[in-house]
C-alpha cells in the first residue's frame, strides 16, 4: 500500500434530456477544470486516487439518500469537486439547475460548504454571516450577490453589503465571483476537501486554470476564498486556457480556517435579501 495519501475527483453527471437512457460515465461535469486543478494539488504531495461518480441509482427514492461506499477514502485523503454546490437551485427556480445526487456523500459535502455559504444557486449567493466582516474593503457589498444566467460568464446583476442600504446594481459591468472552499476535514475525521468553482462552466474552469498557476498559495491553508474575475475575450483562435491569464482575478475575501471551525446547521433559513 502507498504511504502516499490520494486525491478523488467528485463529478456529478450532465443532465440528461430523455431520462429513461443510462447515464454514461465518460459525461460527467467540469472534467477539465478537475484536470487542471488536481494536477496543482497534486504537486502538494498527493497522488490519483478513484473518480468518484456521485449519483444514486436511477428511480431512487428521493426522500431518502442513497449510501454511497466511500470506505476506500482515508482521513489523509482529499476530495476535489470543481462545481458549485447546488443545495439551493430547486428553492431558487433557475432554469439552469444543477441536478441533485441525492446521496450520502453529498449531504456531508452540502454541510461542509454550508460553513461558509448559505445560499448557492446559479443566480444567487449568499456567504455566511460569519464571513461578511472578512469582506475586503470596498467590496462589502459582494456579501450577496445575484447573477446574469442568459449568455456566458455569469455577471453581476445586483449587489448587497447587508448594511441596511439594500440592493444596488453593479457600478461596474462585465464582474463576477470565483469562489475556494478548502477544509481540512469535510468531516469529523473525514478527508480534506477542495471545492473550486464560478458560477457557470467558463468561469469554473479559468478559476481551476488559475488555480493551479499563478494563485497556488491560495491552495496552500485550509479556509475560505472569494475572488472577483474581470470577464474578458476569448479569442477565437484560442487552442488553449493561456488566453485568460491577463484576465484580472483579484481576492476579495481570504479567511483561514481555525481549528474546531463550527459546522452550519442545514436545516436553518438564511435571512435572504433578494427575494426568491
Amino acid at each position: 500500500m502507498s504511504s502516499i495519501p490520494r486525491i478523488h475527483p467528485v463529478t456529478y453527471p450532465l443532465a440528461l434530456h430523455d431520462k429513461s437512457r443510462p447515464k454514461k460515465l465518460h459525461q460527467f461535469r467540469d472534467l477539465c477544470a478537475i484536470n487542471e486543478l488536481e494536477n496543482a494539488i497534486q504537486e502538494l504531495g498527493y497522488r490519483h486516487g478513484e473518480t468518484i461518480f456521485n449519483q444514486s441509482p436511477p428511480g431512487w427514492p428521493a426522500d431518502r439518500p442513497f449510501e454511497m461506499d466511500i470506505s476506500y477514502v482515508a482521513e489523509r485523503d482529499a476530495l476535489l469537486q470543481c462545481m458549485r454546490p447546488p443545495f439551493s437551485d430547486r428553492k431558487e427556480g433557475p432554469k439552469r439547475q444543477i441536478q441533485l445526487a441525492n446521496t450520502s456523500l453529498e449531504k456531508l459535502l452540502f454541510a461542509a460548504c454550508k460553513r461558509y455559504i448559505t445560499w448557492s444557486a446559479r443566480t444567487h449567493m449568499l456567504l455566511a454571516e460569519s464571513m461578511h466582516p472578512w469582506m475586503k474593503p470596498g467590496f462589502e457589498d459582494r456579501r450577496e450577490m445575484t447573477f446574469r444566467q442568459k449568455g456566458w460568464g455569469a455577471p453581476y446583476t445586483g449587489l448587497n453589503a447587508h448594511d441596511g442600504h439594500g440592493t444596488h446594481t453593479p457600478r461596474v459591468e462585465g464582474r463576477t465571483a470565483l469562489f475556494l472552499i478548502h477544509l481540512a476535514h469535510a468531516w469529523e475525521n473525514g478527508p480534506r476537501f477542495y471545492c473550486a468553482f464560478g458560477q457557470d462552466g467558463i468561469g469554473t474552469v479559468i478559476w481551476a486554470y488559475r488555480l493551479a498557476h499563478d494563485f497556488k498559495h491560495l491552495l496552500r491553508k485550509p479556509g475560505f476564498v472569494v475572488a472577483e474575475l474581470e470577464l474578458g475575450e476569448i479569442r477565437p483562435e484560442s487552442t488553449d486556457l493561456r488566453f485568460c491569464m491577463d484576465w484580472k482575478i483579484e481576492p476579495i475575501l481570504v479567511h483561514e480556517e481555525t481549528e474546531g471551525a463550527p459546522r452550519a446547521e442545514p436545516e436553518l433559513e438564511p435571512a435572504l435579501a433578494f427575494q426568491v
